[in-house]
């Protein structure tokens, strides 16, 4: 399947926080991933940071690619949210993610799986030559079509012109 790595988060500090033993369990064991295809980002840095969102206080566990739509764990309810938009900003949005962590993980899993079998096809489809590398040479932008008209993104086919 995918190369992903899934990593722990301290355990130390997460018990510290009084997220809840089951929370504690599942992030310190088995964690989240280091990058889920850019949907779930790690940031070491801000990891298990602390801030108060308007549902409670709550712990950042990653990122959306932007870096600007953020994940976090809510202490009391262990629920995960998102925060879409700039800290501070007032047009910020919040919204329920997943009503647990263990949630989270099987979303996260199941995109990895999905986008891994996606990455797989379009790497079999350009291997196989079913992509017009001539047309492709035309394409503008990222984004080019199989033979069959499905799209192609340039990032997964890196010989193509």
């Amino acid at each position: 399947m995918s190369s992903v790595p899934w990593l722990p988060y301290e355990v130390s500090p997460l018990a510290c926080l009084a997220v809840g033993d089951e929370v504690v369990s599942e992030l310190g064991e088995r964690g989240l991933p280091a990058d889920c295809n850019r949907m779930f980002v790690r940031d070491p840095a801000r990891e298990l940071e602390v801030r108060d969102l308007p549902q409670g206080r709550a712990v950042f566990l990653g990122a959306f690619e932007d870096g600007v739509n953020t994940y976090w764990l809510l202490i009391d309810s262990s629920e995960v949210w998102m925060a879409r938009g700039y800290e501070g900003d007032r047009a910020q949005q919040y919204g329920l993610v997943n009503s647990s962590v263990a949630g989270l993980q099987q979303v996260l899993e199941v995109w990895e799986a999905f986008a891994y079998a996606v990455d797989l096809h379009v790497v079999v489809v350009f291997a196989l030559g079913i992509v017009d590398l001539e047309l492709a040479g035309e394409v503008q932008g990222e984004h080019g079509r199989t033979a069959e008209g499905r799209p192609v993104s340039r990032r997964h086919c890196p010989g193509w012109p």
